[in-house]
């Protein structure tokens, strides 16, 4: 495997990875504003990184799909 497949690899893992995580918190319900501005953090990640609307539209599908397949049903009512 040469560099340019590895660090396109990479790149990609990276994304698919920021995506799953995004779409963990997609599905916490709370009040909590860290939980909040992770999720407003990890979306701006995505859209950076998509290169396109559409690809942008497909990598929060995927990580709110991915999170959902691993059964990621949250709701946590602390906070401030």
């Amino acid at each position: 495997m040469n560099d340019d497949n590895t660090e396109t690899q990479l790149a990609d893992d990276i994304r698919n990875t920021i995506a799953i995580a995004y779409g963990y918190l997609w599905h916490v319900n709370t009040r909590d504003t860290k939980v909040h501005a992770a999720r407003k953090m990890l979306r701006q990640m995505l859209l950076s990184n998509a290169g396109s609307v559409e690809e942008f539209s497909r990598l929060q599908k995927y990580g709110i799909d991915q999170a959902k397949l691993d059964g990621c049903v949250f709701n946590i009512e602390s906070g401030p």
